[in-house]
């Protein structure tokens, strides 16, 4: 971030000394004017491309599920053939259930996963884990950049309306034909800053934060209206995964007390949530996990310091998340 101000300072100061002054100064002769203005836009462009690149996989919109996406298989539930007693010792019990063997599926389990950016960055590894664990489980995904569950209430982040649309669209048109199907096993959330952060439902009671009642008392109703909806059209077990909170190094992180209270407030809403509906609910301690793996000058795992690396979401598949969503799908 620091690099992108220097270089847009750097680029302001140039084109101000070598462009507009000298237009400023002299009488405008329009053939150098042009040209002027060409160079500009050009070195703009070139710093935009070069100097400030996005990755794809950490800025795509969507989860591209590729081949590991729902067959047709059999409607019966996925039935457990064997439970090794053996799990990976670099879960800690206080996070996951380690203790509980991990469950093996007769067939692969079919998992639908539904969140925000934070979710599609894991949907990498999610995608990538069922693709070398055929037998384990299928993905599909409505996952999508800024798109909570809340409803009924403007982020006010998404002063164009644009995170709402392409939300509205993901939990409408994409979501209704997969819960049509009746082809779900196991729906995994993950939700972090969307439904942890400023949002507006009247404007004359102005912006409420995450730690407000109000707000907490709205977004639980939403959360459990959500979770009444899947488990109406028939989708045995939701997994919650609960957010890690924005490392030190994300940029939108301003006030770290008041992000870490707020994500705090949120997990809190999930445990309610899931002991509220404890038929089809199960509560993953994703964002423990992940922040006791982090160290605080170790960015390996989130660059940005809020969304998953391609090579840390496997790492998550890998050596915990896997087995805790085979456990939300299959266990007791």
């Amino acid at each position: 971030f620091a690099v992108r101000v220097g270089v847009t300072l750097l680029v302001a100061i140039a084109s101000f000394a070598l462009f507009e002054q000298p237009i400023r100064r002299a009488r405008p002769r329009l053939p150098w004017l042009a040209g002027a203005s060409a160079l500009a836009t050009a070195s703009v462009v070139i710093v935009a491309l070069v100097v400030v690149p996005l990755s794809e996989s950490t800025f795509a919109t969507e989860v591209d599920t590729g081949d590991v996406g729902f067959t047709d298989l059999p409607d019966s539930s996925p039935v457990v053939t064997t439970l090794p007693v053996s799990v990976p010792t670099s879960v800690s019990t206080s996070v996951a259930t380690s203790v509980v063997p991990v469950p093996i599926p007769d067939r692969p389990v079919r998992m639908l996963l539904i969140g925000d950016s934070t979710a599609v960055t894991l949907g990498s590894g999610l995608v990538e884990w069922a693709a070398t664990n055929p037998q384990l489980a299928q993905v599909e995904s409505v996952a999508t950049v800024g798109c909570g569950l809340i409803s009924g209430a403007r982020n006010a982040a998404d002063v164009d309306g644009r995170f709402a649309a392409v939300c509205a669209e993901a939990l409408g048109p994409r979501l209704d034909p997969l819960l049509d199907s009746g082809a779900v096993d196991l729906a995994v959330v993950l939700v972090t800053l969307p439904d942890a952060t400023l949002r507006v439902w009247d404007e004359n009671e102005g912006a409420l934060p995450a730690t407000d009642e109000r707000f907490i008392d709205r977004r639980e109703r939403d959360y459990l209206a959500f979770a009444d909806r899947l488990r109406a059209a028939g989708i045995p077990r939701i997994a919650w995964l609960i957010p890690a909170e924005p490392a030190p190094s994300w940029v939108g992180n301003r006030d770290p007390d008041a992000r870490r209270q707020w994500v705090a407030a949120f997990g809190d809403t999930l445990v309610d949530i899931a002991a509220a509906r404890p038929d089809v609910s199960r509560v993953v301690g994703f964002g423990q996990w992940l922040e006791g793996q982090e160290s605080a000058a170790d960015r390996s795992w989130r660059t940005d310091g809020l969304h998953l690396d391609p090579a840390a979401a496997s790492r998550v598949m890998d050596e915990y998340l896997g087995d805790e969503l085979l456990r939300a799908a299959l266990g007791p």
